[in-house]
């Protein structure tokens, strides 16, 4: 996943996943040089808060649902996985992406609490 974002002073900075092909010093020479070390992500030039869960719908729920929902069997080929995920897609209940949308803003409230610490395993189970 990429991002971009604003800070509260109105400096942008650029957000990348954690992929294992992103966690490379050619990846980080380049955010460097292409954001002037505003970058967050593996490896960027500075301290970062604790380790807390993602925060969007699709890190902290989709990825899952759709990989044991997809894997029922798994699909052998390509193709078949491209449609058996856009099935799966299409068949999610609205009721349930309201759930993952509206749960956001409480595991901001629980990671502040937390003081940044690790909350997941107060969400497992709490969207489906």
């Amino acid at each position: 996943m990429v991002q971009a974002g604003v800070n509260s002073r109105g400096i942008f900075y650029f957000q990348q996943d954690g992929a294992p092909v992103n966690f490379v010093f050619s990846t980080w020479d380049l955010l460097d040089g292409t954001f002037l070390q505003r970058w967050i992500g593996r490896g960027c030039p500075f301290v970062q808060l604790p380790c807390s869960p993602d925060f969007t719908p699709p890190d902290f729920w989709l990825w899952d649902y759709l990989r044991h929902k997809v894997n029922q069997p798994t699909p052998t080929q390509l193709e078949l996985l491209h449609d058996a995920i856009v099935k799966e897609l299409a068949a999610i209940p609205t009721n349930m992406c309201k759930r993952a949308t509206h749960g956001v803003f409480r595991r901001w409230q629980e990671c502040v609490q937390a003081n940044g610490g690790y909350v997941e395993h107060l969400f497992w189970n709490a969207i489906m």
